[in-house]
């Protein structure tokens, strides 16, 4: 059985495919690499935090009743 592929539309401005560019430009930059990801998004953070003038707004994860 033969395997189907989709044709690689470059020209795709949809939503969806933006997601795409932007997971193939990280996949070709990091890997599979999540340490380095990780740490590459905690930079953009703060290098937008310094040029914005402001803080960021981190959400804090709260025990659910069950954790007690």
């Amino acid at each position: 059985m033969s395997e189907s592929r989709l044709p690689d539309n470059r020209e795709d401005d949809s939503p969806v495919g933006d997601v795409r560019r932007v997971r193939e430009e990280l996949s070709q930059q990091f890997g599979n690499d999540v340490r380095q990801l990780g740490e590459y998004a905690r930079h953009v953070g703060e290098q937008a935090e310094r040029e914005l003038g402001c803080t960021i707004v981190r959400k804090l994860i709260a025990p659910s009743s069950t954790d007690q």
